[in-house]
């Protein structure tokens, strides 16, 4: 070991510490050390942070980042000649310095809201800037994310054939012991069991009343059972099968079986599904090949009820320092809220189902970041995080099973649907009990709006929108669009109608024969409006069209198809409510019209005598006939016409304020109204604007039973109603539902995801060539995973489908030492987006082999940014700023790990920390050249004073 004892010694006699100085001691280092220190050579290039700061003051700088196109900065000339991995670590970190000073500049007093709202939107830009840099930024040594550093990614989970159990369907919980009497049967009820298998179908019927009393679960399984068993197996020629014992063989192997669930946790603070769950339940198990469909024979009608609203609330919530939160009130975003109407033809008993929701993705990570804030989390704990985001209801219609399908709009996400911001087409499938069955939304790279729905004569959903921008390869300025759905969600023809001006769809009708009809408005480029009538085929295919043009503002609002055939169609002429006949063989041509006068007339229904029926608000009296008076103010109206259009009688529902019928439908014998009142119309109104339902006489045009219903603080949107026969049913009192119960979803992308057929997206490994993966019709989740396996290699990265919430996903996971970039698709077609993943490259370190280094440059590093930062609040903005401060500091980390340094030679040998051998005896002499070179510091800090050694 060297001795540097006399070169001290005498820089302490002669006072002058350069004398030892002059000789460096230099570190030993372990072989360890060495081997992994040779590694870096990354050349040392200054830090944009130890660079000379700006003079200019923060002010100007805050300014000068607004104005720039990008807060990326271009490659230079200076730039390109840096390492990949320092050229990417220097843009991340002065673009992560830039978004600081924007944020910190927000959470200043005083920013008004003018600049606030500048701040705000370049503060956006940078950050989407930012993320698309680095999803595929050069990169050798270091990865950098945007977010978080990941080895894997996963899609949201997607239901397939494998999820969706095909021989198991379970009911809802409703018994607390199999052999408890059911509440809410009267014990006389009849179902009626239809089974189907290759074609053969069987309907048996389980009849209560011939049931120990009062009905038990226990009892109901026996008895279906007992129906199911006594449907034989056929031979040949007919004769019932027998087995070896002659017992009869039954036809099917579905049976009724009880279900017990328990309770997860019995804790005082457990959820109410936690109180709930330990009940019993009807399961059905049945073979793959089998379904079953069941209804209860002779069911009151009922009226199906979707309403949009908007609630208004008091937050009450304090800080933890006492203080009320800032906001005193909010508005909720527009919900649906779905109500079915029992005992249509008497009473109209009201029942509650469910409220439809679509979720702000974006609002609802921002929410959880202020929630994580120690700033905003409120004494009463931490609330849900979900923010919701507006769906509209638009149309309704239920089919024979006692299915609804509503249709509306959204820029939000519907279940795995991903919204993107911008308005979209949203169709909606719930049960007879209001569960959600289905949720489809199109996906296209432009804007969708919902407008109208019908039913097929043989069962498919038709349905009618309005796009605008891009539609598959084309754009579109705002066509009418019309597409058709089967019972499991999959589309079988999607019709744009294009034209020279901006259109916009609002009815829709199918004949009998299945060709359709849409129609609504056609703004040209002098921008007048017209009526606008398309006919279709029944596979989608257009077969022509009719402009209504009464030199003034017209559009269509409703359409029906008459009992002889004859198209019936509303429109708004100016104010004028006015209805015609049309024979669909010449849409140009009326068999008859009528003028009901000044009316804002909304919907018709016809009846199946061929009266027609047409509703709205009216402030004057329609024209023709009247069955009763106005009540005052605006009231709601349905107007009766003869089939010929030859008469008309009016009926008004109104009281001395705002009263309107937002929609109308027939069944057996009675129109059923939906609508709006801010009065008292049958009963107390209870909040800002009540909704009510109304039934209708067809031959007299009397008002029946009408319910109004509303809750405070409340404000409905437009009601609409439709009609369910035989929808007045006990079947939840089993935990079943109308309709077929095996599982009726399709499992291709198009139908579980926004994703649509020609979306793609790229993948990249190790640097090489890009591969594209596109959509195809058809696709599922098990094509696509094979898709990506094939395109990244099984070398390269395990592709899988892993269990996710709500189905499986698809998971691409690195294999060791190896990089997969992926890449997005074009604007609105990107189907990564769609999945639920981002742009960007996951990579994970290779296996270190036996006597490798322990530490090597780079790595991989994640900003932990997300597109929910926002500045647009003060309170936001503190939030922001401590995230790009955080950036800031993962940035220089990635710079650092490019340098050897002392840290990196601790962990490079980890063998000198445990003090033992060789290692330790380096250590003590590494630790005493340190005791050296610390006092010959402090002696050349003290060579220009005067010592006195007392000699």
């Amino acid at each position: 070991m060297a001795n540097y004892s006399a070169m001290i010694g005498l820089g302490v006699l002669s006072g002058n510490a350069g004398i030892a100085n002059s000789f460096e001691m230099p570190k030993i280092e372990t072989k360890a050390q060495r081997l992994a220190k040779a590694a870096f050579t990354t050349p040392v290039i200054t830090a944009p942070w130890k660079e000379k700061p700006s003079t200019a003051s923060i002010g100007m700088q805050v300014s000068q980042i607004k104005s720039m196109k990008s807060v990326v900065d271009k490659p230079s000339a200076f730039i390109g000649k840096m390492p990949d991995d320092v050229k990417t670590v220097f843009t991340a970190y002065k673009a992560s310095e830039r978004l600081r000073m924007l944020a910190e500049a927000a959470t200043k007093p005083g920013v008004s809201e003018a600049e606030r709202a500048g701040l705000q939107k370049a503060f956006a830009k940078g950050l989407a800037d930012m993320k698309a840099y680095l999803s595929s930024a050069p990169s050798d040594k270091v990865d950098l994310a945007y977010g978080r550093a990941a080895r894997q990614v996963q899609s949201v989970g997607i239901q397939t054939s494998s999820t969706q159990s095909m021989t198991s369907v379970k009911g809802e919980l409703v018994a607390d012991s199999v052999n408890a009497p059911l509440s809410g049967l009267v014990g006389n009820e009849k179902f009626s069991i239809t089974l189907k298998q290759y074609g053969t179908k069987d309907t048996v019927t389980l009849d209560l009343s011939k049931l120990p009393q009062p009905p038990s679960l226990s009892d109901v399984v026996k008895a279906a059972n007992a129906a199911i068993s006594a449907v034989p197996k056929l031979n040949a020629d007919g004769s019932a099968l027998t087995d070896s014992k002659g017992n009869q063989v039954s036809r099917y192997v579905t049976r009724f079986a009880t279900l017990y669930t328990p309770t997860p946790s019995k804790s005082p603070t457990a959820t109410q599904a936690e109180k709930d769950a330990g009940r019993y339940s009807l399961q059905i198990q049945q073979d793959a090949t089998e379904s079953l469909t069941i209804d209860q024979i002779g069911g009151d009608d009922a009226v199906m009820v979707a309403a949009g609203f908007t609630e208004r609330t008091i937050n009450t919530d304090t800080n933890r320092d006492g203080t009320p939160v800032k906001v005193g009130s909010t508005t909720s975003a527009v919900a649906a809220a779905l109500t079915r109407f029992d005992r249509a033809g008497s009473d109209l008993e009201r029942r509650t189902l469910t409220t439809l929701n679509a979720t702000d993705r974006i609002a609802t990570e921002g929410e959880q970041l202020r929630q994580e804030s120690s700033a905003t989390r409120t004494k009463t704990g931490t609330k849900d995080a979900t923010v919701m985001a507006a769906l509209t209801t638009q149309a309704m219609v239920t089919d024979a099973e006692g299915n609804s399908y509503i249709v509306g709009t959204t820029a939000g996400d519907l279940g795995t649907n991903r919204g993107d911001g911008k308005d979209d087409l949203a169709l909606i499938k719930v049960s007879s009990e209001g569960k959600v069955l289905w949720q489809r939304t199109l996906g296209t790279a432009g804007s969708a709006q919902g407008a109208a729905i019908t039913l097929a004569p043989d069962g498919g959903i038709v349905v009618a929108g309005t796009v605008t921008g891009g539609v598959d390869a084309a754009n579109s300025d705002g066509d009418m669009l019309v597409t058709r759905f089967d019972a499991a969600g999959d589309s079988s023809f999607e019709t744009v109608i294009r034209s020279g001006g901006t259109d916009v769809a609002t009815a829709l009708a199918v004949a009998a024969d299945g060709k359709i009809v849409v129609g609504g408005r056609r703004t040209g480029s002098d921008g007048n409006g017209n009526g606008f009538l398309v006919s279709l085929s029944a596979t989608g295919v257009e077969r022509g069209q009719r402009t209504i043009d009464a030199k003034g503002s017209e559009a269509v609002r409703s359409l029906a198809f008459g009992t002889d055939g004859s198209l019936v169609a509303l429109t708004n002429e100016s104010g004028r409510a006015v209805v015609r006949t049309i024979n669909l063989t010449s849409l140009d041509t009326d068999r008859a019209k009528l003028d009901l006068g000044m009316a804002d007339a909304r919907a018709l229904a016809v009846a199946s005598d061929g009266t027609i029926a047409v509703a709205g608000a009216t402030s004057a009296e329609v024209a023709g006939g009247k069955v009763n008076t106005m009540g005052g103010g605006r009231d709601g109206f349905l107007t009766r016409i003869a089939s010929d259009l030859t008469s008309a009688s009016t009926s008004y529902i109104g009281t001395s304020g705002n009263d309107q019928i937002d929609s109308v439908r027939f069944m057996n014998g009675a129109f059923y109204v939906g609508g709006r009142t801010d009065g008292d119309l049958a009963g107390k109104r209870s909040g800002s604007l009540d909704a009510f339902v109304a039934r209708i006489g067809v031959s007299d045009g009397a008002i029946g039973a009408t319910r109004q219903f509303g809750s405070e603080n409340r404000t409905y949107e437009p009601v609409i109603v439709s009609a369910a026969s035989g929808g007045s049913t006990v079947l939840s009192a089993l935990g079943l539902r109308r309709g077929t119960l095996t599982p009726e979803d399709s499992t291709d992308l198009e139908a579980q995801t926004d994703i649509r057929p020609g979306d793609s997206f790229k993948v990249k490994v190790n640097g090489g060539r890009e591969k594209a993966i596109t959509i195809a019709e058809g696709e599922t989740l098990s094509t696509l995973t094979e898709k990506v396996r094939k395109a990244t290699g099984t070398r390269f990265a395990t592709v899988s489908m892993s269990y996710a919430e709500g189905g499986r996903a698809l998971r691409i996971a690195a294999q060791p030492g190896q990089e997969i970039e992926l890449i997005a698709g074009s604007n609105g077609r990107d189907a990564l987006a769609k999945l639920g993943l981002d742009a960007r490259r996951i990579t994970a370190p290779a296996t270190v082999a036996k006597g490798a280094p322990l530490v090597t440059p780079g790595g991989s590093f994640g900003l932990d940014l997300s597109d929910s930062l926002t500045i647009a609040t003060k309170d936001d903005a503190k939030i922001a700023l401590a995230r790009m401060e955080q950036a800031v500091s993962y940035s220089q980390s990635a710079y650092r790990s490019l340098y050897w340094d002392d840290a990196k030679a601790a962990r490079a040998d980890p063998q000198k920390n445990k003090g033992g051998g060789d290692a330790a005896a380096i250590a003590r002499i590494n630790a005493q050249t340190a005791s050296y070179q610390d006092a010959l510091a402090r002696l050349s800090s003290a060579s220009s004073s005067s010592f006195s050694f007392g000699f």
